[in-house]
C-alpha cells in the first residue's frame, strides 16, 4: 500500500483551488466546492492524510480534475467568426486599397496620354483649339470609365478575400476544437488509469486482509490443537487466543470461536468492500464510455451538417437545404445549431451591388 500523503497538499499539486477545499470534522470527510470528496484515513494535528491513488481517484470520480482547455481560444475564434458572418458585406471602392491603386495608375496613364496628345496637337499648331480640349477630356473620361468598369471585379475580389478570411477562421476553429478533443481524450485516459490503479491497490489491500485472516485462522487451529493436547493454555497459545495462561481448554475453545468469528467478519467486510468498489468503477466506466460515444457521434453529425450546408451555400441552394432538413437538424443537434445556420444563410443574401458607394 502506498504511503499516505497530506490530502490538502496533494490536492493543490493536482491543481485544485485551495480555497475550495474543506473538511467536516463530524464525519472526517474532506470536501471540495462544498461536495464530499473522500474520507480522511488519518487526522494528525488537524492535517488529514490518505493514500495518493485514493485521493486522485476521488478527484476524478467527482469530476474535479483540471483539464488543459482550449475553450478560451475557441470562444475567441467563434466571436470573430460570428462578427464576420453576421455583418453584411458592403463594398466601398473609396476605402479599397486595390481600387485606389487602380485609380492612381489610371490617372498616371491618362496624364501621359494627355501629354502625348498635347504634344501632337502642338506639332499641328492646334494646341489651344477646342479639338485639343475635347481630346484631353475624352482621354480623362475613358480613364475614369475603365476604373469604373473594374469596380464589379474589385468587389468580387474583396468578397473572395472576406470568404477566405471566414474559411481561415473556420479552419482555425477546427484546429482548436481538435486540440480540445485531444485534451479531453487524454484526460479520459488519465481518468481510466487512475481508476484502474486505485482498483488494483484496493484489490491488493483486500487480498492482504483475506490472506491475513486465513493465516490467523490457521494459527487459531494450531493453538487449539496445542491446548487440546495440553489441557490448558500455555504462553504461545495465550498470545494467539488472547486468554490468560492456564485457561482450561473448553474456555480456550470458546475464546477461539469468538476470535474466529471476528476474523471471518473482517474477511467478509473486505470482500464486500472490494465488490462495491469493482461495481462502482465498472458503472463509472460504462457511463463514461456511453457519454463519450454520444458526444463523438453528435460532433460527427454536427460537422457533417455544417459541411453539407456550406456546400449548398456555394451551390446557391442553402435555403432549400434548410427547409428540407429543419426538423432533422433541430431534433438531432438542437435549435441553436439550426438558428446559427439560418443566420449565416440570411447574412449571405445581403451581398449585392447595392452595397456600392462611390461618393464616400
Amino acid at each position: 500500500m502506498a504511503q499516505s500523503v497530506g490530502i490538502r497538499e496533494y490536492l493543490n499539486q493536482l491543481g485544485l483551488d485551495n480555497s475550495q477545499i474543506g473538511f467536516n470534522p463530524n464525519n472526517q470527510m474532506v470536501t471540495y466546492q462544498g461536495k464530499n470528496l473522500l474520507q480522511a484515513g488519518q487526522n494528525v494535528g488537524g492535517t488529514t492524510y490518505a493514500d495518493p491513488s485514493q485521493i486522485k481517484a476521488a478527484v476524478y470520480r467527482g469530476g474535479f480534475m483540471p483539464q488543459q482547455s482550449y475553450q478560451s481560444q475557441t470562444n475567441d475564434v467563434l466571436s470573430q467568426l460570428m462578427k464576420q458572418v453576421n455583418k453584411p458585406f458592403e463594398y466601398n471602392p473609396r476605402k479599397d486599397p486595390r481600387y485606389q491603386a487602380v485609380q492612381d495608375a489610371a490617372e498616371r496613364n491618362a496624364q501621359t496620354a494627355s501629354r502625348n496628345a498635347m504634344e501632337a496637337m502642338n506639332e499641328r499648331g492646334i494646341l489651344n483649339s477646342t479639338i485639343t480640349g475635347d481630346r484631353i477630356g475624352q482621354i480623362e473620361q475613358e480613364a475614369k470609365q475603365r476604373v469604373t468598369d473594374l469596380i464589379p471585379q474589385l468587389m468580387e475580389s474583396a468578397y473572395n478575400q472576406r470568404q477566405n478570411e471566414t474559411n481561415n477562421l473556420l479552419q482555425l476553429l477546427g484546429v482548436y476544437q481538435g486540440l480540445e478533443n485531444q485534451s479531453y481524450n487524454r484526460n479520459q485516459v488519465l481518468d481510466q488509469t487512475a481508476y484502474e490503479r486505485g482498483l488494483q491497490e484496493q484489490q491488493a489491500e483486500a487480498q492482504a486482509v483475506a490472506q491475513q485472516a486465513q493465516l490467523q485462522q490457521q494459527q487459531l487451529e494450531q493453538a487449539l490443537s496445542r491446548v487440546d493436547s495440553l489441557g490448558y493454555v500455555d504462553n504461545a497459545a495465550s498470545q494467539i487466543l488472547g486468554v490468560p495462561v492456564g485457561t482450561p481448554s473448553f474456555r480456550a475453545r470458546e475464546a477461539a470461536a469468538d476470535r474466529a468469528n471476528r476474523i471471518r467478519l473482517e474477511g467478509i467486510s473486505a470482500a464486500n468492500r472490494l465488490a462495491a468498489i469493482e461495481k462502482e468503477y465498472g458503472l463509472r466506466a460504462q457511463e463514461r464510455q456511453s457519454v463519450e460515444a454520444e458526444e463523438t457521434a453528435k460532433q460527427a453529425d454536427s460537422n457533417a451538417v455544417y459541411n453539407a450546408f456550406y456546400d449548398e451555400l456555394d451551390a446557391g441552394t442553402a435555403d432549400q437545404f434548410l427547409k428540407n432538413n429543419r426538423k432533422s437538424i433541430i431534433d438531432n443537434l438542437g435549435l441553436d445549431v439550426y438558428n446559427d445556420l439560418l443566420k449565416t444563410y440570411k447574412s449571405t443574401q445581403e451581398i449585392d451591388l447595392s452595397g456600392l458607394n462611390l461618393n464616400e
